[in-house]
């Protein structure tokens, strides 16, 4: 599972429910959308995405968002905030191609109890402890994890290269990590 936080200015809940597959597991998207829209703050909501590899039961999948949610919550009630969830199952695995889920998190930043701003996710202060609960969340699961050093790649091929020049990279790439498991380099 990778966790991601997204930017942006405008949330994007009319977009996470035209996909086919949208399924709304917590919130309400009609009270989280009119909330964000009238905000006069400058930062109106978060947004957050899980994505998952593998397929996960109803209950796992249940167990992490909570816990997801009760993070973002950090001690607040739970009327406090104005979250909502959105699932997706329309990306196939790359190399298995069945689908994998998607969670679309999105909360907006006004306390509802105080009508005042809450920040919910600032990369400096707060990537450490979302850091640790993905990882918490994958070793307690399972599942896999983006950070496992079986997992590295032994280069990083650019996206923007044209076709042939990625391919003929990766053969490169093929044939020299063989001659180092060969022994035949040594550095």
């Amino acid at each position: 599972m990778v966790f991601k936080s997204l930017g942006g200015r405008r949330a994007s809940i009319a977009y996470q429910l035209r996909n086919k597959t949208a399924k709304v597991l917590f919130g309400n998207p009609r009270f989280t959308q009119p909330l964000i829209d009238s905000s006069h703050f400058s930062q109106t909501y978060c947004g957050m995405v899980l994505s998952f590899e593998e397929e996960i039961s109803p209950t796992i999948e249940t167990e992490i968002l909570k816990d997801l949610i009760k993070l973002i919550h950090g001690g607040l009630d739970d009327g406090s905030l104005g979250i909502l969830v959105v699932g997706h199952t329309d990306k196939p695995h790359p190399v298995t191609g069945k689908t994998r889920p998607d969670y679309h998190i999105t909360v907006a930043e006004t306390e509802l109890h105080t009508g005042k701003h809450i920040t919910i996710y600032e990369h400096i202060k707060d990537h450490d402890i979302f850091y640790a609960w993905e990882r918490m969340i994958n070793i307690k699961h399972r599942l896999s994890r983006p950070d496992d050093p079986a997992r590295r790649q032994t280069t990083n091929i650019p996206s923007r290269l044209p076709k042939d020049k990625k391919d003929a990279l990766a053969m490169i790439d093929e044939a020299v990590h063989a001659e180092l498991i060969a022994g035949r380099i040594k550095n």
